[in-house]
C-alpha cells in the first residue's frame, strides 16, 4: 500500500527531474516553455518539500 509519504516522495523526485531537465533546456535554447517548465517544476519540488516536513511533524 503506498502511503502519502511516498506519494509526496515519489513527486519530489520527479519534480527533480523536471527541473533538471527544464534547466538544461533553457541553457541549450533560452525560450519561454522551458524557463516555465522550470517554474513549474520548482513550486512542485518546493510544495512537495513543505507537505513533507508538515506531514512528518
Amino acid at each position: 500500500m503506498v502511503t502519502a509519504k511516498g506519494l509526496v516522495l515519489l513527486a519530489q523526485f520527479l519534480a527533480a527531474v523536471a527541473l533538471v531537465v527544464g534547466l538544461a533546456g533553457f541553457a541549450l535554447r533560452r525560450t519561454m516553455p522551458w524557463l516555465v517548465c522550470s517554474a513549474m517544476a520548482l513550486t512542485v519540488l518546493i510544495a512537495a518539500a513543505l507537505f513533507l516536513v508538515d506531514a512528518s511533524t
